[in-house]
């Protein structure tokens, strides 16, 4: 038993040691990418990567998270963070994240928007500063004995927010629809961003406390979210990370090739302003 005891703590200082400390981006740049609030956003074509449908582990849905930094211009609008719906009506939507006012929304739906789960801070969340932002989902559609709502919890620099529940029509599990998968607004083109973002990651995975914190960084740096390190282990579960932070910001960082279509005039911006 001692010797057994002894091998399994090598093996685990073993496993640790292969991985780094912590993993910046390569350079650190001091631009994000600006919406003016006016028919700007990125936007991926349909694709399963961008679907959550799949049941895992008894749950309805499989689970998801979005980390980004993002600045407003003000806490006044409704403003959509990212969204898949479809292109017409009320029809073929999946999930929308966004603001109304300082508040956070996060929307599951069954098929249209007249049929939805949802969570939503319960104080103000004023973003006229740079704030890092952090959705997870874990797949479930009710309320379990945690700090989940409906599924979700929300980081705010890091720290857990509150969330209320709330619901429309008969909720149900998502669908694998048609809609594209945008930033900076939902539906054809409503509740467009009025602001800047950057280091937009999204992964099909529930990020920990621990990934939440490491990509945090305490506000200090951008980090490289492709390589795993000891307080972080979500690099395999990556989707896509767009830096957003220089000219080529808008193309996957990531090995799955789902590059952004600019649309509008966001693009990178002209001064340098970065929460780091």
């Amino acid at each position: 038993m001692l010797g057994l005891g002894i091998g399994g703590v090598k093996d685990e200082y073993k496993r640790k040691a292969t991985f780094p400390i912590e993993s910046d981006s390569s350079i650190q740049n001091t631009k994000g990418f600006v919406f003016d609030g006016t028919g700007d956003l990125l936007s991926v074509a349909d694709h399963d990567d961008f679907s959550f449908n799949t049941p895992v582990n008894g749950l309805a849905d499989s689970p998801f998270s979005f980390s980004c930094w993002v600045k407003r211009d003000a806490v006044s609008g409704n403003e959509a963070l990212f969204s898949k719906a479809g292109a017409s009506g009320q029809a073929h939507f999946e999930y929308r994240i966004f603001f109304v006012g300082a508040k956070l929304f996060c929307d599951i739906y069954d098929l249209n928007s007249a049929h939805y789960s949802r969570a939503s801070s319960v104080g103000n969340i004023s973003t006229t500063d740079w704030q890092h932002l952090t959705i997870t989902f874990d797949g479930s559609m009710d309320d379990p004995a945690d700090t989940h709502v409906n599924g979700f919890r929300a980081y705010l620099n890091g720290t857990l927010l509150t969330l209320a529940s709330g619901a429309g029509g008969t909720p149900g599990d998502m669908e694998n629809l048609d809609g594209v998968f945008k930033v900076g607004a939902m539906d054809v083109v409503s509740y467009e961003f009025d602001g800047k973002m950057m280091q937009v990651m999204m992964f099909k995975y529930k990020l920990t406390q621990s990934d939440v914190n490491y990509l945090y960084a305490g506000g200090t740096a951008a980090r490289n979210p492709t390589i795993e390190t000891t307080s972080y282990g979500a690099a395999s579960y990556l989707i896509a990370w767009w830096p957003l932070d220089d000219a080529n910001g808008h193309e996957d960082h990531s090995l799955n090739s789902h590059d952004f279509t600019k649309n509008g005039g966001v693009d990178l911006d002209s001064s340098g302003d970065t929460p780091f």
